[in-house]
């Protein structure tokens, strides 16, 4: 399986949070995003 994940942009609407990290590395419920995401692939 191929996927292609888009993971760009600044975060502008979730300043101040995505100042230190971007939002993919954001925390959610214990995961980061990009783990959510890669999971349900």
């Amino acid at each position: 399986m191929e996927a292609l994940i888009i993971a760009a942009g600044c975060g502008e609407r979730l300043k101040p949070f995505t100042l230190t990290e971007p939002k993919p590395l954001m925390p959610i419920l214990g995961s980061r995003i990009i783990e959510i995401i890669i999971a349900s692939i």
